[in-house]
C-alpha cells in the first residue's frame, strides 16, 4: 500500500474553500436573474395594463372569469402581460389622474383612479419580490426586493360610465 501523506487532507480543505465560494455566487447569479425577470415582467404587464385603462373599457376580453370592474381588469391585464409571472397579492396600482399634462408636470391636484376620456393618468406598479436565496438577503440585509414602475398615458376620448 502507498501512503499518501498529508496532501490528500490539504485537498479536501481546499475544495470545500473553493465549492462554497462557487456556489455561493452561483446562487447570487441565479438570484440576479430571476429579479430581473420579475422587473422585466412588470415592465410588460405595467405598459399593457396602462395601455388597457387609457381605453376607458371597464372589462378586459379574454380573462376568465371575467373582472368586476375596471381596476380589477387593470390588475388582471398587468398579471396576463407578465406571462403570468407576477401574483396579484404582491402588486399594488396606484392611479392618479390630471386634467392635462401641465397641470401633471406642475406638480397640480390629482384625483385617484383611472380617469375619465382626455385625461393623463400617471398608473405606479410596484411589485414586492421576496428573495430566493439567504444570500442575497445577507447582501441586502432585507428579506424582499421592492421593483417599481411609472407610466403616464393620455386616456382615449371616451364616454364617462
Amino acid at each position: 500500500m502507498k501512503h499518501r501523506g498529508y496532501r490528500s487532507g490539504a485537498v479536501a480543505v481546499e475544495f470545500a474553500i473553493v465549492a462554497s465560494v462557487f456556489i455561493s455566487l452561483l446562487m447570487l447569479a441565479m438570484e440576479t436573474g430571476w429579479q430581473l425577470m420579475i422587473e422585466s415582467a412588470l415592465g410588460a404587464g405595467a405598459r399593457a395594463a396602462s395601455r388597457f385603462g387609457s381605453t376607458g373599457t371597464a372589462v378586459a376580453a379574454g380573462i376568465t372569469p371575467p373582472p368586476p370592474d375596471r381596476n380589477t381588469s387593470i390588475l388582471q391585464v398587468a398579471i396576463l402581460y407578465s406571462g403570468n409571472v407576477l401574483q396579484a397579492s404582491r402588486l399594488q396600482i396606484s392611479e392618479a389622474s390630471y386634467a392635462n399634462f401641465s397641470v401633471a408636470c406642475g406638480g397640480g391636484g390629482s384625483t385617484p383612479g383611472p380617469g375619465i376620456g382626455t385625461q393623463v393618468v400617471c398608473y405606479t406598479f410596484t411589485y414586492t419580490q421576496p428573495y430566493l436565496t439567504p444570500i442575497a438577503a445577507a447582501i441586502t440585509g432585507n428579506l424582499s426586493m421592492v421593483h417599481s414602475v411609472a407610466v403616464t398615458v393620455l386616456n382615449e376620448p371616451f364616454p364617462p360610465n
